[in-house]
């Protein structure tokens, strides 16, 4: 009876690892990767689990726990937790369509925001808020889906260049422009102070501030700037990329600088971002090089164009050196000056294509004075 005993126990542990097992391989097909929606409408995307207390995501190489009270949806996508939150209300008032509609549109969902705004005009023509929001979701749209133009055929010195419609490492150009113009100025005034992320952060995730425009020196620096942020990217999983996620105050190492009022500007980042991986994986190389130009590059001696290119060919070639010409004697000077004047004279007696006598000549035939003094050799 004894030995019955522990065998048993061992067949019943075996028997509740084989369950914990099942229900783990279970839980992992149905949500590989997912989304965890709070009740304040921030959104945990990645590998997610139900822990004790609550779901476990994993994340940008972290594990967080979020508490099952702060929980509103777990779902496998962003759409079916839309999907989720509509089927809650059946029948929902022109409020509930505008909460929903600015849940999709800070979240990307560009189309279901569409279809929630204009539910809420039926209900609401008059409504100003409304009009504005379908306004700018039809223009997201329009700009997502619009391909990016070829580049006119520009004139140079050299003749007709046509331009690629990429730069900067395989951006598109309006991609790269609007982290010019929206996204870095977004992030140097949120997060580049000199302790969050500026020049003097311990973190690898620092910004330059940009003090001049215009300038080659700016170029440098927008060219750094791009090239970090674009390290805080996650192509594969967009929506948890760590420039996403760290704004929003989703860990507690960064405080929610891109919450509340300024969800536009959340918006405007999300967008960007789904632009650049649309983009695809950049040149990294060609990044860091145009963000370093001189990197790599030898150290010349002398100055100036001619100098520099002397210089380097002399590292690069395998040629012998090359000596100056021994200086000349005294007595080999005054030859010298000879053959310069006698090499002078001679040039000075060639024959000049401009000389206005040979034109009129070959045009107009002999000048007035030849013609002269031919007919007064003939008179008697």
């Amino acid at each position: 009876m004894a030995a019955t005993i522990p065998k048993t126990l061992v067949k019943i542990a075996a028997f509740v690892i084989a369950i914990f097992v099942l229900a783990s391989m279970s839980l992992a097909q149905q949500f590989p990767s997912g989304v965890i929606v709070l009740k304040n409408g921030q959104v945990f995307a990645g590998v997610i689990g139900e822990v004790p207390g609550g779901y476990g995501v994993q994340m940008n190489g972290a594990f967080h726990v979020v508490p099952a009270p702060q929980i509103d949806v777990v779902a496998a996508s962003l759409q079916d937790a839309y999907r989720v939150k509509r089927a809650r209300v059946p029948n929902p008032t022109v409020e509930d369509h505008m909460i929903l509609a600015r849940w999709c549109l800070m979240h990307g969902l560009l189309e279901e925001a569409q279809s929630e705004v204009a539910r809420a005009r039926i209900l609401d023509p008059l409504r100003e808020d409304s009009r504005e929001m379908l306004s700018n979701v039809d223009q997201q749209i329009a700009d997502r889906s619009k391909k990016p133009s070829k580049p006119k055929i520009i004139q140079t010195g050299d003749g007709f260049v046509e331009l690629d419609e990429r730069s900067t490492a395989g951006l598109f150009r309006e991609t790269h422009q609007g982290f010019i113009r929206k996204v870095q100025p977004l992030l140097l005034n949120k997060c580049g102070n000199a302790h969050c992320h500026g020049e003097a952060s311990p973190t690898e995730f620092k910004l330059t501030t940009i003090r001049s425009r215009g300038t080659a020196g700016n170029r440098l620096q927008n060219h750094a700037n791009l090239l970090t942020v674009i390290d805080q990217i996650d192509y594969d999983n967009p929506q948890a990329s760590p420039l996403l996620n760290a704004p929003t105050g989703l860990d507690a190492k960064h405080p929610a600088v891109l919450a509340g009022s300024n969800n536009k500007l959340l918006i405007s980042l999300r967008q960007w971002v789904f632009e650049v991986v649309q983009s695809g994986e950049i040149d990294r190389k060609k990044l860091a090089a145009q963000a370093d130009p001189v990197a790599n590059q030898p150290r010349f001696l002398l100055f100036g164009p001619q100098a520099q290119q002397a210089n380097h060919e002399a590292v690069v070639s395998d040629e012998e050196p090359r000596l100056l010409p021994q200086p000349l004697q005294a007595s080999e000077i005054g030859s010298q000056r000879e053959v310069e004047q006698t090499s002078a004279t001679k040039k000075s007696m060639s024959a000049d294509p401009f000389d206005p006598e040979i034109f009129n000549r070959r045009v107009h035939g002999a000048p007035a004075r030849v013609l002269k003094d031919a007919k007064s050799s003939k008179s008697p």
